[in-house]
């Protein structure tokens, strides 16, 4: 009976490491890294460590994704998942959909993001930047570093967006690894952040899926 008890015990270790009991993300399960796919019903999801909630803005962000992915038959029309505002990237096509669709106001008004709201004044300088900016939503390249006041809010502003990015690009992840699509563009993004130990996680669900 000893021997069964321990069996069972090992049993329930295993649980979490199948894919349908891991929550979204990456999970540390001993000293193995998981992964497990965002779908459009989550309202969170784990990355290094830290739990990363989910509002509509990335469901809505969710979907254009999967349009695009479907659409394209792959994630190679993204042309990379780094930046590379000269040669296209995720995030200039991210920040062609938030203009086009008219998003920003929705992004900068969401409460609780940067643990503050923004005033008038500040999303105004917000939302003109999405348009000054060229490539990437990068602002910080374009306001005096001198203004302390408006340099500050450009790094938050720059920081909102990356925020966004991120959850967009592992999502889209997820979804080609689940379809069975080329990650290479994931692959060579996420060696050049020094992730391997996310990229071995995605791969060890790619083959197992």
């Amino acid at each position: 009976m000893v021997y069964n008890a321990k069996k069972e015990k090992r049993k329930k270790k295993k649980i979490p490491e199948t894919k349908n009991n891991i929550k979204p993300g990456f999970i540390k399960t001993g000293k193995e890294l998981l992964f497990s796919p965002i779908k459009l019903s989550s309202n969170s999801y784990q990355f290094q460590e830290i739990t990363h909630s989910l509002n509509q803005i990335d469901k809505w962000m969710f979907n254009k994704i999967t349009e695009k992915i479907l659409e394209d038959g792959g994630l190679e029309q993204f042309i990379s998942f780094d930046e590379t505002p000269d040669g296209g990237c995720f995030q200039e096509l991210l920040l062609s959909w938030i203009i086009n669709e008219k998003k920003s106001d929705e992004i900068f008004e969401a409460e609780k993001i940067m643990g503050r709201k923004f005033n008038k004044s500040e999303l105004k300088k917000l939302n003109d930047w999405f348009e000054e900016c060229e490539g990437g939503y990068r602002p910080t390249r374009i306001v005096d570093s001198e203004n302390e006041e408006d340099y500050f809010l450009a790094e938050q502003g720059e920081s909102i967006i990356d925020s966004y990015e991120t959850n967009g690009v592992i999502y889209a992840a997820g979804f080609a690894a689940e379809n069975n699509m080329s990650l290479d563009l994931i692959y060579e993004a996420w060696n050049l952040n020094g992730w391997e130990d996310e990229i071995n996680a995605l791969k060890l669900f790619s083959q197992k899926k």
